[in-house]
């Protein structure tokens, strides 16, 4: 310990002596570090961070409808999701349910368009997060749809929307035009079983038509479109959990053929599940890319440090040639440069930190263009102080052994006379070799940008099937104001003839979804006289549009008509394909007029 205090307050010093030195290695590293540490924390968040406020979350699993193909995810009907939670041993009853539901939001006079959480009535108790103020839903609240107009709010809205005001449980506000009562404000952080979204207002699943007008889901098996969460008990094991859901689905497939004889139950634990596990794989691979990005750079920058640290060997052949005349070991001069890189790579790291924080603070600060509350919700937590100081640790070895392996070796006669030879080797040979893997990994690190840039332009100019310049979008929906369908229809023929009076409008069409949204529906479909193969999934994704949508929308009809007037509710029921829907059903043929 004599020794190491010794070797630290002489570090130190060493540090003072030459501030430019020192300010050129720290900024040099603290860049490096500070990037793979706000990297990390990214990663750390979106992949391997337990929900936030959740208890116990290894005992959590996310239930998927499976189907044939590839569709391993498919959403849960809401008596699907009911008999999971009351015919299956291993979760005990702890079953929740939830989705998004735009909700027209009034309160202290202002209006905004909001997308909250529809969650069954044990949502919370499921999550073992109950509120921090009032109380969740109650048992009772499962039952008697349109009897319960009670309402839990995220904490951030609380904050931000009513001022955080304590006395807020019992207070009213409107939603789709009706009074609902306040009954918790959920616990600071809790985003429910998603993670980096935090839904502004909960409401209770059995109120699902107040929620949704226009709708009856709450006993249609045939709807899926619930995401489905549950707790193991804790005598179940994965694989028994695995096992009591096939028994399970034999018996509804017995029970219900219809809707069952095709398709399973896939469990994923809550731990492997991300932000979704449709998009567990990619999340995987962009974060591993991104890591060795980042890796790489680290590396180009402790390189670059040795070199400086080499030089700096040059200017203390004196000081190491008169330490081993007078008898010092080479394990103790070592011992002491290592000390010093330590010293420079730890105040790199704490530098590096602040850089992260900094970075993390920008990221948390931005918004997407989309109606989902996102909160990234970065932060360096313990894992990434841990992640960071290993780092800074591996870092000052590894950009110190080798100037301290190099300078405690010197010729001790010529040391002492200060002579310093520039024959090739020795010193010189290991800063060229140093010279040529920083320039090598800086020509890998330029050729992969280029390729990800060129990547990336073509992406955003590959053919999306519609025009995107000068087109606009906006979400409408009068049903959450308690229209109903008859004043629904109404209000979208004048909103239409109203937009196409505007100056310098082209087009204007309506539709339930538009490409690349997040919002898409999909149906099994029948094709007479088409046989589909072993497996090969029968959903297709569809959208109901209005007839000027094709006009607004910039895509074009390859082959007879787009929709007209005659194609109305008292028409003939028509639909319009793609070209790859017509060469998978029909190939060769016009699809024209097939049924």
């Amino acid at each position: 310990m004599g020794h190491l205090h010794q070797d630290v307050r002489f570090a130190f010093r060493m540090l003072l002596k030459n501030p430019m030195f020192t300010a050129a290695a720290v900024m040099t590293l603290a860049l490096g570090i500070g990037l793979n540490a706000a990297v990390f924390s990214a990663v750390h968040t979106l992949l391997f961070r337990p929900l936030p406020q959740v208890s116990n979350d290894a005992e959590l699993v996310q239930l998927y409808r499976s189907w044939p193909g590839d569709m391993l995810y498919g959403s849960n009907s809401i008596p699907h999701y009911q008999d999971l939670r009351d015919r299956v041993d291993a979760f005990g009853g702890d079953v929740a349910a939830w989705t998004f539901v735009p909700l027209s939001l009034s309160a202290d006079g202002q209006s905004e368009r909001v997308m909250g959480n529809m969650v069954s009535a044990n949502y919370f108790d499921v999550l073992g997060a109950p509120p921090v103020m009032g109380r969740g839903f109650l048992p009772e609240e499962a039952v008697d749809p349109g009897a319960h107009r009670v309402i839990v709010l995220g904490h951030s809205f609380w904050q931000t929307r009513f001022g955080a005001d304590p006395a807020i449980i019992g207070r009213t506000i409107t939603l789709n035009g009706q009074s609902w009562t306040i009954v918790g404000v959920a616990r600071e952080g809790f985003k429910g079983a998603m993670p980096m979204v935090n839904p502004p207002v909960y409401a209770p699943l059995i109120m699902q038509q107040e929620l949704i007008p226009g709708y009856n889901l709450i006993e249609s098996r045939g709807n899926n479109w619930m995401n489905v969460i549950a707790r193991r008990t804790p005598s179940f094991g994965l694989e028994q959990t695995r096992q009591n859901l096939d028994a399970f689905l034999l018996q509804v497939r017995e029970e219900y053929p219809d809707h069952y004889t095709e398709s399973g139950i896939h469990l994923v634990p809550q731990k492997e599940a991300g932000l979704h596990p449709m998009f567990r794989s990619t999340q995987v691979g962009m974060s591993a890319v991104t890591m060795v990005v980042v890796a790489f750079l680290l590396l180009i920058a402790c390189i670059n440090v040795a070199n400086l640290f080499l030089a700096r060997a040059g200017e203390r052949r004196k000081e190491m040639g008169i330490r081993l005349s007078l008898g010092a070991r080479r394990g103790r001069i070592i011992t002491q440069l290592l000390t010093e890189s330590l010293l420079f790579s730890l105040i790199a790291g704490g530098t590096g930190l602040l850089l992260a924080t900094w970075a993390i603070g920008i990221t948390n600060s931005l918004t997407l263009p989309i109606d989902i509350a996102v909160d990234f919700d970065l932060s360096i937590d313990r894992t990434v102080l841990l992640f960071t100081l290993g780092l800074s640790v591996a870092t000052g070895i590894l950009f110190g052994l080798a100037p301290a392996l190099q300078a405690s070796k010197p010729e001790t006669v010529s040391a002492l006379k200060g002579e310093f030879s520039l024959e090739p080797g020795g010193k010189n040979r290991l800063i060229s070799t140093l010279v040529v893997v920083q320039t090598a990994l800086s020509i890998l690190l330029l050729i992969s940008s280029g390729l990800f840039l060129r990547g990336l332009q073509a992406a955003t100019t590959v053919d999306t099937g519609f025009e995107a310049e000068n087109l606009l979008l906006a979400s409408v929906d009068p049903g959450l104001q308690g229209y109903d369908r008859e004043r629904s229809e109404v209000f979208y023929l004048e909103l239409e003839s109203g937009l196409k009076a505007l100056p310098g409008v082209e087009a204007v069409g309506l539709a339930r979804s538009v490409p690349l949204s997040l919002n898409s529906s999909d149906r099994g479909v029948g094709i007479p006289g088409y046989e589909p193969a072993p497996n090969e999934g029968m959903s297709i994704r569809y959208t109901m549009v209005t007839p000027g949508y094709f006009a607004a929308m910039g895509i074009p009809v390859l082959a007879g008509r787009p929709f007209g007037a005659e194609d109305g509710k008292d028409g003939t029921p028509t639909i319009i394909v793609n070209q790859k829907f017509a060469d998978r059903f029909w190939p060769g043929e016009n699809a024209l007029g097939k049924i």
